[in-house]
């Protein structure tokens, strides 16, 4: 790689997320990567790291679900909105994560096809 600029970072990103997911499936774990910020010698991202955790039935608890569950109720929302797809502006988008503490835009999904998050308002799913 000769520079890091916005054309190269997706490659590199789906090689990381690759890269990851070995880890993830062998340590039970989901991975996440930020957004990621460059230069043009230079990229840094924020990784994070999920527990998929086992029950005492051998059924495995997915934590983002359970926080999502927990906090549905926040923004009016059942935990069956978990996982909903839906479109905006022609692009797919399946919901994640629920944010209470951001009134205008609380819910977090992630783009369909890719690793990237984006934040919308409760009514994009209704």
């Amino acid at each position: 790689m000769t520079a890091i600029n916005k054309n190269t970072l997706p490659d590199v990103r789906a090689d990381i997320n690759a890269a990851l997911a070995t880890v993830a499936e062998k340590h039970s774990l989901s991975f996440d990567i930020g957004n990621i910020r460059f230069t043009s010698d230079s990229f840094r991202c924020k990784l994070e790291a999920h527990a998929i955790l086992p029950t005492s039935d051998t059924s495995i608890i997915d934590t983002e679900r359970e926080a999502f569950s927990s906090m549905c109720g926040y923004v009016n929302l059942t935990p069956d909105f978990y996982g909903r797809v839906f479109n905006v502006g022609g692009e797919t988008f399946k919901l994640c994560k629920i944010k209470p503490n951001n009134s205008k835009y609380p819910l977090i999904a992630k783009k369909e096809g890719s690793s990237s998050l984006f934040k919308f308002p409760v009514d994009v799913v209704r």
